[in-house]
């Protein structure tokens, strides 16, 4: 795995991507790898013009809790009503 590029190094990458450089000419120009200004482009076209991957991942439909698991919860508010989330189990 490389190194982080740095920030400024970045984005010149960027700009010279978007002026429609060929990637090599800017590995050569930032003294960086070829596959790592490739990964810059892809996610640049895959995360609508983000040069890095986001950091948060995107989730699916949450479970819905069951039949049994609500019972139980119910019957365990309604006996300590003021109970913290952290209280339970």
């Amino acid at each position: 795995m490389p190194l982080p590029l740095d920030p400024f190094l970045r984005a010149k990458a960027v700009r010279y991507l978007l002026l429609g450089w060929q990637p090599e000419f800017i590995a050569a120009e930032i003294h960086y790898s070829v596959q790592h200004i490739y990964r810059i482009q892809r996610n640049m076209w895959k995360f609508k013009d983000s040069p890095t991957r986001p950091r948060l991942r995107k989730m699916g439909k949450p479970r819905d809790i069951t039949a049994a698991a609500r019972k139980e919860l119910q019957t365990y508010l309604y006996r300590f009503p003021i109970a913290s989330q952290y209280e339970m189990r």
